[in-house]
């Protein structure tokens, strides 16, 4: 099973790697500067909107599919039909109420039209992660990493086209990107649902109120935790929004360092859904998770640690770099999302383990708290530092919900992460050293940028958080 993980882990990586940072900061951020803060800030509020009902869009199935497929995979052609239905229902539910949120919030025509394309885009995304959670049940680690980033791909081609062409840039729109979007979504949706389709050989759509009924409280608690988790990650854009003088264009400057946050976040993302059926699987088996989750915790802890530092340590110098007009304290917000980004890597391990355990309750207990620190600072600290108290708050709260899941994770497995923390806590403080000693020098920002990735990969290394056996058992893997 590491074997398996190592493996697919460096090919998902490998993928995203090629193509989101290229979609990010080629793509995204370059249409952030062509169309301006303001415009792009609304964007993200709607966008925001968007998402703060998703658990209606999605209610938990993807990670109720992810488990119980990876554990009864022979349940695949029962389940699928009724969950199909039901995703269907929950689909049309979620864009009646957040149309409806939409009309209170007294939008206009044309606000109120791209909030109902974001709207349709989220419920191709939430199929397109339905499928994936079956082909990945499945065991099907390969074709499910090259499906992760294939509307991002699609959405380079589209928008490269139209943001490096200059007959268009000039005329180019923020609804282009969102209709872009959703023809990247649909041609995505197709290939994974033409994937799937050869494991469902005797597929019948059959409608069963008995089997529904089980299904929709069986996941419920899945959709809770959809519900808890979306609600205190994307509050911080509308809370800013109506909390903040001039909110809309300091809802555009947080989007500019929060992108940093999301890109970095999609790598630990990948990492959880990876990890949720491979842990689901250990503990079917009656089988150790310790290996797995020590070696899982330490590859994406260092990663994050370097990464992290090393964008707090030339937060002003990226900012500058990426975006034009930018507030002078854009940077310190990336600064605090990455303090954020550090913790919530360690949630995507932990939450993972938590779920594949089937303890659901005290997981959901845990996110309420999150909720009440983050809304609760949020209100303190909004109103008076804008995009810089939400940057705090997030920081904040991801590591109260780090803290907790470890300790409720100890509580329900003991699982041996005391030396992996020590030699953790080692690296993050030798690279702070290091950090603020390469701040001071005179040489090229971009040099010293380096240094500090290629500083945290030795140190790495050297304290055993990389293992050369375990890179070893990917060479030598079969197939």
């Amino acid at each position: 099973m590491q074997r398996d993980f190592l493996f697919n882990v460096f090919l998902l990586i490998g993928i995203n790697l090629l193509i989101k940072p290229i979609y990010i900061f080629g793509i995204d951020r370059t249409v952030q500067n062509v169309v301006g803060f303001e415009q792009y800030g609304l964007y993200t509020e709607i966008l925001s909107l968007s998402l703060i009902f998703y658990i209606l869009n999605d209610f938990g199935i993807q990670n109720f599919t992810s488990r119980t497929i990876a554990q009864h995979g022979h349940l695949l052609h029962k389940y699928f039909p009724n969950l199909l239905f039901l995703k269907l229902l929950s689909s049309l539910s979620y864009l009646a109420i957040a149309l409806l949120a939409g009309w209170y919030l007294d939008y206009t025509r044309l606000h109120f039209w791209l909030l109902f394309v974001l709207l349709g885009n989220q419920v191709v995304i939430s199929f397109i992660q339905f499928f994936r959670a079956n082909i990945i049940g499945l065991g099907n680690y390969r074709t499910d990493s090259l499906l992760s980033a294939l509307d991002r791909f699609l959405m380079i081609i589209i928008c490269g086209v139209l943001l490096f062409t200059p007959r268009f840039r000039t005329d180019f729109q923020i609804s282009w990107f969102v209709y872009a979007h959703s023809i990247s979504l649909l041609v995505t949706l197709s290939i994974a649902f033409t994937l799937l389709w050869k494991h469902l050989q005797h597929f019948r759509f059959q409608f069963k109120p008995t089997l529904l009924l089980v299904l929709l409280r069986q996941s419920f608690p899945y959709a809770l935790i959809v519900l808890l988790m979306t609600i205190y990650h994307r509050t911080d854009a509308l809370m800013i929004g109506k909390l903040y003088p001039n909110g809309t264009e300091e809802v555009g400057i947080y989007a500019a360092a929060y992108r940093l946050l999301e890109a970095a976040m999609m790598f630990a993302l990948l990492f959880g859904n990876l990890l949720l059926p491979m842990f689901a699987k250990l503990l079917k088996n009656k089988q150790s998770v310790d290996q797995l989750v020590q070696l899982s915790f330490q590859l994406l802890m260092a990663g994050a640690i370097t990464v992290g530092i090393a964008l707090i340590a030339f937060r002003n110098e990226i900012m500058d770099l990426l975006y034009t007009n930018q507030a002078a304290y854009s940077g310190d917000v990336l600064g605090l999302l990455m303090l954020g980004f550090i913790a919530v890597s360690g949630t995507y391990i932990w939450g993972s383990l938590i779920i594949a355990t089937g303890d659901l309750r005290r997981l959901n207990m845990i996110y309420v708290g999150g909720i009440v620190v983050n809304i609760g600072l949020n209100f303190w600290l909004i109103p008076s530092h804008g995009a810089l108290g939400a940057g705090c708050t997030t920081a904040i709260t991801q590591a109260v919900v780090l803290i907790a899941q470890m300790l409720l994770t100890y509580m329900l497995l003991r699982p041996k992460i005391a030396d992996s923390i020590l030699r953790l806590i080692v690296l993050a403080l030798l690279l702070a050293g290091l950090a603020y000693y390469n701040v001071q020098q005179s040489w090229t920002w971009l040099w010293g940028f380096a240094l500090q990735l290629g500083a945290g990969a030795l140190l790495a290394f050297l304290l055993g958080l990389i293992r050369i056996d375990a890179l070893k058992a990917i060479a030598n893997r079969d197939g």
